[in-house]
């Protein structure tokens, strides 16, 4: 998705990663929250946060185009940092068994980050385990082997790693060749239809016996209808998000802030 280089891009973006903005009772940067839930009993076992951006001058900037405008500025750090300390905020509004998924880019996961993501956990007296990481692909990281060290230091002081967007990236079997993740999330091409479609169900069939010896959880992406989330059940997938289950919200959106139990969606099955 092109853009116009425009440098009040730039200044919109560097005042709205600014922590003082981030105070402001709307804030031009700001996170949805949609499920992860186990579809066999319902339970929400946590939330990824995605990011939305509404600047006063350029109104609502969808979020490819807010990632082409990070990437063209050289802002990916700032936006990282900015990312975790408000996933950790977070942590305070749901329930203490639930955890808060971000997007960090391969590239963009190296060990420094990763060590200061933990740092910042610890201070904020939260489980490590609270906190997922899913690396995308937007951009390829400089090294497998660096990466991988980086995923499995994570990964040792407890803090999930999963592989999101399985299938589309072109790199995507050379990560499983370097790297051992907790979840692996299945793209939502190969989840949409698949109940009525028998080549998508073929297809899902061979990655999933290509994914088995991985040990990793899977989890299906953009799951909307019932018929889908029943075929991928009886497939062997019990962890899914998509709008059957709740559309991107803001936490109080999904349920009461109290924390008394853990929050559950309509059990299907």
């Amino acid at each position: 998705m092109a853009f116009i280089v425009n440098t009040n891009y730039h200044n919109a973006l560097v005042e709205a990663l600014n922590p003082q903005t981030s105070m402001q009772t709307t804030p031009p940067l700001s996170l949805s929250f949609q499920p992860q839930v186990d579809m066999k009993s319902g339970r929400v076992l946590g939330y990824e946060a995605l990011l939305r951006w509404f600047d006063p001058l350029f109104g609502a900037i969808h979020p490819e185009k807010c990632i082409e405008i990070v990437n063209f500025y050289n802002l990916t750090h700032s936006l990282n940092q900015w990312l975790v300390m408000e996933a950790i905020r977070h942590l305070a509004y749901i329930h203490t068994d639930q955890h808060i998924a971000i997007n960090i880019c391969a590239k963009a996961l190296d060990m420094s980050f990763a060590q200061d993501l933990f740092k910042n956990i610890i201070n904020a007296k939260y489980d490590p385990s609270r906190l997922h990481i899913e690396i995308t692909e937007h951009k390829a990281p400089k090294s497998f082997i660096e990466l991988s060290k980086t995923v499995t230091w994570l990964r040792r002081q407890g803090i999930k790693v999963a592989l999101d967007d399985f299938g589309t990236g072109n790199a995507t079997m050379k990560y499983l060749t370097y790297m051992d993740f907790d979840t692996i999330k299945i793209d939502k091409s190969y989840v949409q239809g698949i109940d009525v479609d028998s080549s998508k169900k073929l297809t899902l069939g061979c990655l999933l016996n290509l994914l088995e010896a991985s040990g990793a959880t899977l989890l299906a992406e953009g799951v909307e209808t019932e018929g889908e989330a029943e075929t991928l059940n009886d497939m062997g997938i019990q962890l899914a998000q998509g709008y059957l289950f709740g559309r991107p919200q803001s936490l109080s959106h999904h349920f009461d802030k109290t924390p008394k139990k853990a929050a559950t969606v309509s059990r299907l099955f």
